[in-house]
């Protein structure tokens, strides 16, 4: 009898180390990323603000966006996360570029960078509806800066829906699965081994 348990154990601790290391999404970091207060709560933005904000013109979900349209200079807003060193973070925005009533849509630039270091960047970008930039990106250290920078003279970029996520180890379905299905197996095992006589 205390082998057959110890056979249980044995199954259901294997089945379970099945489980470490798959990755899923946590919980999110960036406060404010779909500008839903309508304003920039939660981000500290720099440089000149003047055809900056938050409105509910042109949100790619929700009910507001952030609109940067910053003539002849860099306009910023940056938030400072709580990271943990050596995690991946999931990382994605959803990114519009505007053209003016004559069609025109440059000059202009954008960057973002994550922890100091530019990550995507463009540079007198044809007018587009809103696009989702994603990266998976390690954190170095305890926080982690998050930037965006813009310039657009004769109309608007339009940012919306900012996330920051870890990367962490938890189940996904179908280890779900191949766990119950060894569960199952064993416990079919262990009641027969009861039936069975001594």
């Amino acid at each position: 009898m205390r082998q057959r348990i110890s056979h249980t154990l044995a199954g259901t601790v294997a089945a379970a180390a099945l489980l470490v290391g798959l990755p899923v999404h946590a919980t999110e970091l960036v406060t404010n990323g779909g500008f839903e207060t309508g304003d920039f709560t939660g981000w500290t933005t720099a440089g000149d603000q003047t055809l900056s904000g938050v409105d509910s013109q042109n949100p790619h979900s929700g009910a507001s966006a952030a609109y940067f349209g910053t003539n002849n200079s860099i306009a910023t807003m940056a938030q400072t996360l709580a990271t943990t060193a050596g995690t991946n973070y999931a990382v994605s925005f959803w990114l519009g570029n505007e053209v003016d009533v004559l069609g025109v849509s440059a000059p202009n630039s954008f960057a973002f960078s994550w922890d100091g270091t530019t990550e995507t960047t463009l540079t007198n970008a044809a007018a587009f509806g809103y696009t989702q930039y994603s990266f998976v990106l390690p954190a170095t250290g305890s926080s982690t800066v998050l930037n965006f920078s813009f310039r657009q003279d004769p109309a608007f970029w339009d940012i919306d829906d900012i996330s920051v996520t870890a990367i962490t180890a938890v189940p996904e379905p179908g280890s779900m699965a191949l766990l119950g299905t060894g569960l199952f197996f064993v416990a079919v095992r262990a009641q027969r081994a009861r039936k069975s006589p001594n």
